[in-house]
């Protein structure tokens, strides 16, 4: 696996981001939404056996397509037609009355020149339910869908009106029995997703004694014309597609093949032990596909009867369409990686809802979120899938007892994960400054704070009284309770009441946020009984960084959890931490100015990873781990090591929030950035320009070093009512700091 380093200049030439979907806008006004189209099962208003009728659309095309693909199902039987010239057929007495089941695809790029054209099916049903399911795209985007914008006609009555929806892709009668479609049908891909074609970019030969870190590869693309290496025995090739992706591998024959799929998130993952294995007997222009999940390699693996096998084998990626509406640009090309990795991280895990990760476990969990949303509220500013999935969780833990009254369970049932959730939704809030879903959540807001109560022990620490898994990081002494897990979630606790508080504030309820500030400076007070001697909170990471993300460390304790436990030197830098915690060590990092230990961190550490081939962030990770095959020799939680560990996982993201926050030091502190700090920290970086959505447009920024000076150009959006900006460690003419209001401005601050 080898890294690639993308050199540019101040402005960047090309962009690092190995999103396919990446399009950065900036300046747009608002956050962009984008609903899906779905093509539904349509006929006329009438059904009978043995009927015909003919459905047609208009089409006026602007520019001539490079591909024009049409996917067509009939029960039973159609002509399709372009301009009265048929390009595909099924008849009854040469295909089965089942083979409807198998999708046409059609190539119809000739046919669609520059102008108006007519679309025309004529259809035919011998018995039973009638339907036509119609798809068309031009160069990959939906272009024409069945649905009732179609006319229909039925040919034995002249009865002629809209065509009437039959059934909604997936749905009864006809399910999921379609294959060769190229959108995935039912209730488990939401209309909201996408789908976009991704070609392999290099092929491999392997066999079981091949060592994943020396295959020989070769460019190719997407059609393969493939060959055994010896007569008369098995043989697999393996495919590259560059970057890891959510979605199926999708397989086309030309002569037919037999051919078994196995997907890796890495290279070894594919060849030694695939997490999806497939196997395919395709007919002559048959396709078909793996279930969905996320992958970068793919084997194809022939018995010794297929001695060669002509293909298209692309991967069908399944994406959240969002806008790259943040950026971050700097004079270390490593970093500006690093940030892209990060935004790639969190963008594939954008799918139903906001998982862990897209291949394991697939699942919502807020300990994840709210590392990885709070680097969608700094790239994307996506609303619905925030709150879809923000909602989702707090109900999973109310369950069945009605809203307000306190829940059933933590959220996740992790007392910690109840913490993320308070403080991701106000995290959420002050970015998007969306009250009516915070108001909408109240109840749940205040429930969740009293479920605490029953938590504290006699002197009002955190005692995990309801037996919770209290999970905080997988490191020894915090993957379950013990004393230094219940210390972090104590010091989290204290952040997530405060941040509770500030909502219920929000939501026009000062009695009772000034009750939960109260419950909050008490909870701060009894934490001095986790200080130690020497003013640190223990020995460890985890614990330390949250006293200082949570704002409970005094000045001087700062300074001691500096020196004896956050320098890279301390004795517990031996232990391993996530990528999940270190995110909060790099924050604490950032908030007591100390940036360049931050960065020289995050090349050390995420950096790593990406020089050990990572195209998204991994689950765990520690730099001393056997670099040879690293994907089988990761780590688990629990001991041991194995393939089953993700290579992309969302509460591995946080360098590219921290590094947007911290390093260009730009962060809501009200609703929709109406306030915000800008206060860039530059650590050993010449320059840092970033872009940063708010729900009213884009504040940019550029800082750069002049000598004994920082230089600021700012651009603020006009609903942003204040920006304090600071320089830490320098000054402005007028002091320390400067408040400013919308518009363009240029400050300078000297040491």
């Amino acid at each position: 696996m080898g890294l690639v380093l993308l050199l540019f200049s101040r402005l960047p030439a090309q962009t690092p981001s190995l999103d396919p979907t990446f399009k950065p806008v900036h300046g747009t006004r608002g956050p962009a939404t984008t609903k899906g189209e779905t093509a539904k099962w349509v006929w006329t208003k009438r059904v009978a056996d043995n009927q015909w009728i003919t459905l047609t659309h208009d089409l006026d095309v602007q520019i001539q397509p490079n591909k024009a693909k049409a996917w067509i199902a009939v029960d039973n039987y159609y002509d399709l037609s372009v301009d009265d010239k048929l390009v595909a057929q099924t008849k009854p007495n040469v295909d089965g009355p089942d083979e409807w089941k198998t999708a046409k695809q059609v190539d119809i790029t000739k046919n669609l020149t520059p102008g108006h054209h007519q679309i025309k099916i004529h259809g035919n049903n011998t018995g039973g339910p009638a339907g036509i399911l119609f798809r068309l795209e031009l160069d990959n985007k939906p272009a024409l869908l069945s649905d009732t914008s179609w006319a229909a006609k039925d040919d034995a009555n002249g009865t002629t009106g809209s065509a009437t929806i039959q059934a909604a892709a997936g749905a009864a009668p006809w399910g999921g029995d379609v294959s060769g479609w190229p959108v995935a049908f039912g209730d488990s891909i939401p209309p909201y997703l996408k789908h976009l074609t991704v070609a392999p970019v290099k092929i491999a030969s392997f066999d079981a004694l091949s060592d994943p870190d020396e295959l020989g590869w070769q460019p190719t693309t997407e059609n393969l014309h493939l060959k055994a290496p010896k007569e008369g025995q098995s043989w697999q090739v393996v495919l590259d597609f560059g970057k890891e992706l959510p979605g199926r591998a999708w397989v086309r024959s030309a002569n037919g093949a037999t051919v078994a799929l196995g997907t890796g998130e890495s290279a070894g993952e594919a060849t030694k032990e695939p997490y999806t294995k497939t196997q395919l007997d395709l007919k002559p222009k048959g396709e078909a596909g793996t279930r969905f999940t996320a992958f970068r390699y793919l084997t194809l693996k022939f018995p010794k009867e297929q001695q060669k096998a002509d293909l298209q084998v692309t991967l069908d990626h399944l994406y959240y369409p969002v806008t790259y509406r943040g950026s971050f640009h700097c004079s270390d090309p490593l970093i500006d990686q690093l940030w892209y990795t990060g935004a790639l991280t969190a963008h594939n895990c954008m799918q139903d809802e906001i998982w862990d990760a897209p291949k394991r476990d697939r699942q919502i969990w807020m300990g994840d979120m709210h590392v990885s949303g709070e680097v969608i509220n700094d790239v994307f500013l996506d609303k619905f899938l925030m709150e879809e999935t923000l909602g989702h969780l707090r109900e999973m833990a109310q369950g069945a007892n009605p809203k307000g009254q306190l829940p059933q369970s933590h959220v996740n049932g992790i007392p910690g994960y109840s913490c993320s959730w308070l403080c991701g939704m106000a995290d959420f809030y002050k970015h998007t400054g969306d009250l009516e879903f915070i108001k909408s959540e109240k109840a749940n807001i205040a429930s969740l704070m009293d479920y605490f109560q029953g938590e504290l022990g006699p002197n009002g620490i955190f005692e995990n009284k309801r037996n919770s898994w209290n999970f905080v990081d997988w490191s020894p002494g915090f993957d379950n309770d013990s004393p230094t897990a219940r210390a972090a979630t104590h010091l989290f606790l204290i952040k997530a009441i405060k941040d509770g508080a500030f909502l219920l504030k929000k939501c026009g309820d000062p009695n009772n946020a000034k009750k939960y500030e109260n419950w909050a400076n008490q909870l701060k007070e009894a934490a001095k009984t986790l200080v130690n001697n020497n003013q640190t909170y223990g020995d460890r990471r985890q614990e330390n960084a949250m006293a200082i993300y949570a704002g409970v460390a005094t000045k001087d304790q700062k300074q001691a959890i500096y020196d004896q436990v956050l320098t890279a030197s301390s004795p517990d830098w031996k232990n391993l931490a996530a990528p999940y915690y270190n995110n909060y060590v790099i924050f604490a990092l950032g908030e007591i100015g100390q940036p360049k230990a931050a960065l020289d961190f995050a090349r050390n550490y995420w950096g790593g990873m990406v020089k050990e081939g990572a195209t998204t962030f991994w689950e765990l990770y520690d730099p001393s781990w056997e670099k040879h095959n690293a994907h089988a020799h990761m780590k688990t939680g629990a001991g041991g090591s194995s393939y089953a560990l993700s290579l992309c996982h969302g509460w591995s993201a946080g360098v590219t929030s921290f590094l947007t926050e911290q390093i260009a030091g730009v962060r809501p502190t009200d609703g929709g950035f109406s306030e915000c700090e800008i206060q860039p920290q530059l650590g050993d970086l010449t320059f840092v320009e970033a872009t940063v959505p708010t729900p009213n447009g884009i504040i940019d920024l550029k800082a750069h070093k002049n000598g004994n000076q920082t230089i600021l150009d700012l651009d603020i959006p006009r609903e942003v009512k204040v920006a304090h900006i600071s320089v830490p460690g320098s000054r402005f003419a007028t002091g320390a700091s400067v408040d400013l209001g919308p518009g363009r401005h240029r400050l300078v601050a000297t040491k």
